[in-house]
């Protein structure tokens, strides 16, 4: 069986999979595949990074509140 390399995706899945023979080759003892799904978003993965993507923490020396506020 021959290795077609795909590669594994960090936000994305394959969904609907099909895989189906044909018999369109040439040599006897030889099988034909066809491959057909579709791609989807990991909603729940992407989530993940939204929530954890917006936080930073800010720090500073400066502890009088008149010289720099919270603004």
């Amino acid at each position: 069986m021959r290795n077609v390399g795909l590669k594994v995706s960090k936000y994305h899945e394959l969904t609907e999979l099909k895989i189906i023979k044909i018999n369109k080759s040439k040599t006897p003892n030889s099988l034909d595949y066809k491959v057909e799904a579709k791609v989807a978003i990991c909603a729940e993965k992407v989530s993940l990074e939204k929530r954890s993507a917006g936080r930073f923490i800010l720090a500073t020396n400066v502890l009088n509140s008149e010289e720099l506020t919270g603004e």
